[in-house]
């Protein structure tokens, strides 16, 4: 009876160790399949964080044009604001000659 206890243990013990065995031989395993998910996340990640600057560049480039197109049209109106202040100081002042024509 003992004989076949001591058997039993000794068979426990060499399927504890083979299964202690299997788990180290996995563990690596699964390491490693944990960290590629992780890479992978990250890797997403970055592209999405990519995409999102690439849309803010872009939309920063458009506010950028419009803002210029925006200073050129500023800039025309103030050119022709002065054109036509000088026009109305040369209509305003006094004709030297008597003539009764228009300064139009």
């Amino acid at each position: 009876l003992n004989a076949d206890y001591g058997d039993y243990a000794s068979a426990s013990q060499n399927e504890d160790n083979l299964v202690g065995s299997r788990h180290n031989d996995n563990t690596p395993l699964f390491f490693a399949i944990e960290k590629q998910n992780e890479l992978n996340t990250a890797r997403e990640e970055i592209n999405r964080l990519a995409s999102m600057l690439g849309d803010a560049e872009s939309e920063k480039q458009e506010a950028f044009d419009a803002m210029e197109e925006m200073r050129q049209k500023m800039d025309e109106a103030n050119a022709r604001l002065l054109r036509y202040e000088k026009l109305g100081m040369k209509a305003a002042r006094p004709q030297h000659n008597n003539s009764a024509s228009s300064s139009y």
